[in-house]
């Protein structure tokens, strides 16, 4: 059974309308898990305590906090520079420790090499 989350301790059930005003926090007891639905889209639809509402995402986390705020905008598509600079950066992070442990690798090679030839 799905219940709609009027409010909470943290209030984030109306600081996630900052992302969309039809937003809303429906609590999934089967799943034990918070999940994010729209009252203005139309796919997917359910009827959740007397309201029509569309699936969004689910929360990863197991209460309501500062967390699920940060993972709505960290997923948000409104957000998608932020997101794409950020991928970006950690990709060009990745290369540059990949590069390094070839670097080392390619060092352990040459000494061992050395070592066979001396």
């Amino acid at each position: 059974m799905k219940i709609l989350v009027k409010s909470d301790v943290f209030d984030i059930c109306n600081r996630i309308k900052k992302f969309d005003s039809n937003y809303c926090i429906v609590f999934n007891n089967v799943s034990n898990k918070y999940e994010v639905y729209s009252a203005k889209l139309t796919d997917s639809v359910d009827l959740i305590s007397g309201r029509v509402l569309s699936y969004i995402c689910t929360l990863p986390y197991d209460c309501l906090d500062a967390r699920s705020i940060k993972y709505l905008y960290d997923t948000s598509v409104e957000n998608i520079d932020d997101i794409i600079t950020q991928i970006d950066k950690q990709n060009k992070e990745l290369e540059r420790q990949n590069e390094l442990k070839l670097k080392q690798q390619s060092l352990i090679i040459a000494e061992h090499k050395l070592r066979q030839l001396t």
